[in-house]
């Protein structure tokens, strides 16, 4: 295949495509989101603030300079491994570099909830009988975890 029938097949494939600019990656890609933006990682690091399952983390909040956890407990990322939230809120408050470390495990947070987004849209399970059923599942949880003590349909009134 040659460059530009790749161009082609690219426009053609664009024409249908949803494009999110936001935050909530499992609820939007539950409601049919093909792409994301891809500076939200770098952009949230900047100011300070890590993506967990909860939501955000904003570790220039005075509460992060006495937590010695890791931003995320489940994270196999490199920054989770070795600093703690009151390192990384001195090191982030502090030096503008700091905002690397933070990129780098958004990134990798990404990574770990669009292969969990794969899990469930391309089942192996036995178990899972229906993909669009473990979606709409997985959708609720996620939306759970981003607003807390809302519900999906509250969205319709």
């Amino acid at each position: 295949m040659r460059l530009r029938d790749i161009h082609t097949v690219s426009v053609q494939k664009l024409e249908s495509t949803r494009v999110v600019v936001c935050a909530y990656y499992s609820v939007c890609s539950a409601l049919g989101a093909d792409m994301f933006d891809c500076v939200y990682p770098s952009r949230t690091a900047r100011f300070g603030t890590a993506l967990i399952p909860e939501g955000v983390l904003r570790l220039k909040t005075a509460a992060m300079a006495s937590d010695y956890r890791p931003i995320d407990s489940e994270c196999d990322c490199m920054v989770c491994m070795r600093y703690s939230r009151a390192h990384l809120h001195a090191k982030i408050t502090k030096e503008p570099n700091a905002a690397s470390l933070l990129t780098y495990h958004n990134i990798r947070y990404q990574m770990r909830l669009c292969e969990q987004m794969h899990q469930v849209t391309y089942p192996t399970s036995k178990h899972v009988d229906d993909a669009s059923t473990a979606s709409v599942g997985f959708s609720s949880v996620a939306f759970q975890n981003e607003f807390p003590g809302l519900t999906m349909s509250d969205g319709n009134r």
